[in-house]
């Protein structure tokens, strides 16, 4: 994650698709396909950085050009093999092989219950 500042507050802008979550690749598609290109970018880069759209739109363009030079790895294809291990603060991480051959569900009901039980103490490190 790279760090931009609009307006004295810090905002967290991916650099990779491993920092992009199931919920933000769901919001983007649900963006309406028959607005405008400019409001669909917009809509975008709040879905992506988490800034409101109303700040996006009066930020400075040196800055949504930044933020745009951070999300350039969007326009690179996403690989075609799964990714079954990985490295995450400091920590290595696989996937067991049973999970390996579960169904794309199975991992976006994982997320949802991250999600809903963010604040339980053992789930985070």
């Amino acid at each position: 994650m790279k760090k931009v500042i609009i307006n004295n507050i810090e905002y967290n802008i991916p650099t990779g698709y491993s920092e992009i979550t199931t919920q933000q690749m769901i919001n983007i598609s649900d963006i309406d396909s028959g607005i405008t290109e400019t409001n669909h970018l917009i809509k975008s880069l709040s879905i992506y950085c988490n800034i409101p759209e109303d700040i996006i739109r009066h930020a400075p363009l040196s800055i949504i050009n930044e933020v745009l030079f951070y999300l350039s790895f969007l326009k690179e294809k996403l690989p075609d093999e799964p990714i079954f291990e990985f490295d995450f603060k400091d920590k290595h991480y696989s996937v067991i092989p049973i999970l390996q051959k579960s169904e794309f569900q199975d991992f976006v009901s994982i997320e949802s219950a991250l999600e809903n039980h963010k604040n339980k103490q053992y789930l985070h490190s």
